[in-house]
């Protein structure tokens, strides 16, 4: 079982109301706890916790049970959970550390809409000077954690101008992340980012996404098409969704077309199947690849690529301030 986190400043940014945990009980009540009945507790959440994670890697990464499973353990907060899902892909190889990734944006949804995952990552920069001692490359793998978290809308962006850094592993770490969401280059490299594994491959990912549009086009209803997204499983290539839904449009090269298929991505932005974030990032990378599909498009396809910026941005798909 994983070691305890080690001992940490508080949390930034604390307000100065009382905060209270996941189950709506303010931690203060817990000072008068004897201090045997406060680390019981606490080790309590972090077995329950263990236990989660382990039923979800022995299940090859059964994302519905695991979700069932945290909805059911209430005593299990999101700062604690962050921590010891870290240490936990920390201490095991990059299977593992896919898995832990994948299940971030997924438990994102049941800790109300992460409610202390910033804590839980903050922790983790803490303790870097101990964990690596047992733990090789920990700042690199925690960079890629907070990246894979950022592109995969678990935390949000201005954690990293947020965080705390008081030691030089949490440094580069932070840094890491920042250079991997803030240069489009390196973006690409977030969608397999623990390398290829027994999940499907990113041109297998692509094909499955062409056809599900596809069928859409066809008949699908939007409904079913975000249950078929949903499926494949990667929360991380939504923004490789958004851009082959973008280039289908200008392929087809048909108002209708491109109407209704604009009409999806505000579906999936109402409905969180990706947020800001990724839905940037798939805009970013149409516009950054477009010169080198142009030939297998209509010559109208960037005058109609900047049309549908601007359509996305009025109909709430991309924030006014994005591109």
């Amino acid at each position: 079982m994983s070691s305890p986190i080690v001992a940490r400043p508080p949390p930034m940014n604390m307000s100065n109301s009382p905060p209270t945990n996941r189950v709506g009980t303010p931690p203060g009540i817990f000072k008068v706890a004897p201090r045997d009945q406060l680390e019981f507790l606490l080790e309590h959440e972090k077995i329950a916790i263990y236990d989660v994670i382990q039923e979800y890697i022995a299940s090859d990464g059964d994302m519905a049970e695991a979700v069932e499973l945290l909805e059911n353990r209430k005593e299990i907060e999101g700062s604690v959970f962050i921590e010891q899902s870290i240490q936990f892909g920390l201490e095991h190889a990059a299977a593992e550390r896919e898995l832990i990734s994948r299940l971030l944006p997924e438990a994102h949804r049941v800790f109300d809409e992460g409610k202390g995952f910033d804590d839980g990552f903050q922790a983790i920069l803490f303790a870097l000077p101990e964990l690596v001692l047992d733990n090789p490359d920990s700042e690199e793998h925690v960079g890629l954690f907070i990246a894979r978290a950022i592109y995969d809308d678990a935390l949000p962006p201005s954690f990293l101008k947020t965080a705390e850094v008081d030691n030089d592993l949490a440094n580069r770490a932070v840094a890491l992340a920042y250079n991997l969401t803030n240069n489009l280059a390196e973006k690409s490299r977030l969608e397999n980012v623990w390398g290829r594994s027994e999940f499907l491959a990113v041109d297998e990912l692509r094909e499955e996404v062409d056809m599900i549009l596809k069928e859409y086009l066809g008949a699908a209803s939007v409904s079913e098409t975000m249950e078929s997204l949903r499926a494949l499983k990667s929360p991380s290539f939504m923004s490789q969704v958004v851009k082959q839904t973008l280039y289908l449009a200008l392929d087809n090269n048909k108002e209708e077309t491109s109407n209704q298929l604009l009409e999806l991505l505000s579906a999936c932005r109402t409905a969180g199947l990706f947020g800001d974030l990724l839905t940037r990032t798939g805009f970013e990378l149409a516009l950054s690849g477009l010169k080198e599909v142009l030939p297998d498009l209509p010559k109208n396809a960037p005058e109609a690529l900047t049309s549908l910026v601007t359509k996305a941005k009025a109909l709430k798909i991309l924030n006014e301030d994005s591109l």
